[in-house]
């Protein structure tokens, strides 16, 4: 994780997945595989530069671990500073990641960088 986005080194993924590891939770339908995982990284690494990723929590038990995590950085256009907490279960096999599940607060990031208005929820299931 280190390496993916403090560093940002995006060939760190090939190395993490598995060809069919499967990550949940971090677009509308899973990401498949390597390729599809870094095209979401491209994606986020490209609006959110000078990323900073601490690990807060972390429990792991054979191949299976569980995480809670910050993430920081700056908007590449609004230029303004933004944080969003995460957690994520993995199973992990020989060093890959075979299936993830994300938790990440989607909704701040968006109100952060200015596309989605703060009472967006309220007003949603008002």
């Amino acid at each position: 994780m280190h390496r993916l986005w403090n560093d940002r080194d995006p060939d760190v993924i090939e190395e993490l997945f598995l060809p069919d590891g499967c990550a949940e939770g971090l677009d509308a339908k899973p990401i498949i595989g390597p390729k599809e995982f870094r095209a979401f990284w491209e994606l986020l690494a490209g609006a959110i530069v000078e990323t900073n990723v601490q690990i807060e929590h972390l429990m792991s038990k054979g191949e299976e671990a569980l995480l809670v995590a910050s993430f920081r950085g700056v908007h590449r256009i609004t230029r303004s500073e933004v944080h969003m907490r995460f957690a994520a279960h993995a199973v992990v096999r020989d060093g890959k990641i075979v299936d993830a599940t994300n938790v990440l607060d989607a909704l701040s990031l968006l109100q952060q960088i200015g596309k989605v208005e703060r009472d967006a929820l309220p007003a949603a299931l008002a």
